[in-house]
């Protein structure tokens, strides 16, 4: 493709004196940022004016005006900076610009107008945010989504204030959806209800018992964290005691035991994980052991009669419990706190017994020692406030008690 004269003369220069690129660098590398951030698309307004004033430039430097050109330059550059800014406007910030629109057209100003500030405010943070990274937007890209997100919550406060006003839902019936959604949340988590009506206690218990779910969490990251950085750095050591000794070392021997018995422990926990419906049960590491925590079990009311429904499972509980040929298991019983607390103990420990003798009737277990236990009510999981919590409090346990990693299990 040929380049138009005023452009090849950006870099061949004209007939003895000085090139424009000289005199405009500054112009030419604003005018190529321009160009990556799309301007000539998203801001052709403004970039068709920045091309007419550098080809001005351009004229006043063939006329041998090269102080005046450089002048022009200064201009010519702010021209660009403008169009590439823009562009990027357009282009990381319309989704913002389009809900703040539609929120004028709900009335936010009316019904939510500290909602509107705040969305405002966090546009005006990303606006800068992108002003100073212009070369890398995406670091900018927080601040973005914190005004997309409160722009959209500005529209949505505005609505339903509208709505309320008009008479097309009432006061009340906004508050009880909410109270729906907090209700869904609180028992998806196991925790109890937390109104939103002015209840600042219940709201508290929420915040308190969500800060721990996170706790624990994190918790489970790091021991896992842990873990791993245990097995990189046993693997670390035989790969020196390789270079060192040659591999010729009683020493190597028990970390490549050691590391083998860790990795084959992670394929057996996966294989049980993979047994199990979130709403059978759930596995969980306890330092050595591993834990079968069984919802999903089902006994008539007051009984230890298992349902037939609950066959299928305890087949499931057979097969983890033959991933681990030589650990010991324990069965322990729990119940919610709904009931005298001695009919919980006695009723825990009678449902543990029955699931411990289905096991030891097994076939497949013929001396496989298994211990029955029963807690009652003394250890819950989660809150007993609620249908939810209740449901996951009634369980039961299998402990499967494995060997410390020696290269045995």
């Amino acid at each position: 493709m040929q380049l138009a004269p005023w452009l090849l003369a950006l870099t061949v220069g004209i007939a003895g004196g000085p090139a424009i690129a000289d005199v405009l660098d500054a112009a030419r590398t604003a005018r190529e940022a321009a160009v990556v951030a799309e301007a000539p698309r998203l801001a052709a307004e403004r970039w068709t004016r920045a091309e007419k004033d550098l080809q001005a430039a351009q004229r006043r430097l063939e006329r041998g005006d090269t102080p005046g050109a450089a002048k022009r330059g200064v201009e010519v550059e702010a021209a660009y900076r403008d169009a590439e800014l823009q562009a990027l406007r357009n282009r990381y910030l319309s989704p913002v610009q389009s809900l703040l629109v539609t929120a004028d057209e709900v009335r936010a100003k009316r019904f939510a107008p500290a909602t509107l500030a705040s969305a405002r405010e966090k546009l005006a943070v990303a606006e800068a945010a992108l002003a100073a990274n212009r070369s890398a937007p995406r670091k900018a890209a927080a601040s973005i989504e914190a005004a997309r997100l409160e722009a959209a919550y500005a529209v949505r406060v505005a609505s339903l204030a509208q709505q309320i006003e008009s008479g097309d839902r009432t006061g009340e019936e906004a508050i009880l959806s909410l109270e729906a959604v907090f209700a869904g949340i609180s028992a998806a988590a196991g925790l109890p209800p937390a109104p939103v009506a002015g209840d600042d206690e219940a709201a508290q218990s929420l915040i308190a018992g969500a800060r721990a779910l996170r706790a624990r969490a994190e918790r489970a990251e790091l021991e896992l964290a842990e873990r791993d950085r245990q097995v990189a750095s046993q693997e670390d050591e035989l790969r020196e005691l390789d270079l060192q000794l040659g591999g010729a070392s009683a020493e190597r021997d028990r970390l490549m035991m050691s590391v083998e018995a860790q990795r084959r422990s992670g394929e057996q926990f996966a294989a049980l994980q993979a047994l199990f419906a979130p709403q059978e049960g759930t596995a969980l590491r306890q330092a050595n052991d591993v834990v079968l925590r069984l919802t999903g079990l089902r006994f008539r009311p007051g009984s230890a009669e298992l349902s037939s429904r609950s066959r299928p499972l305890v087949d499931k509980v057979r097969q983890a419990i033959s991933l681990y040929p030589s650990a010991g298991i324990i069965i322990e019983g729990h119940t919610d706190s709904s009931g005298g607390e001695a009919a919980n103990q006695r009723l825990s420990e009678e449902r543990a017994e029955a699931v411990a003798n289905r096991l030891r009737n097994s076939s497949a277990f013929p001396t496989l020692q298994i211990q029955a236990l029963g807690y009652g009510e003394e250890r819950p999981v989660a809150s007993n406030e609620t249908e939810a919590g209740r449901a996951s409090n009634r369980r039961i346990d299998v402990i499967i008690r494995t060997r410390q990693p020696t290269g045995k299990n």
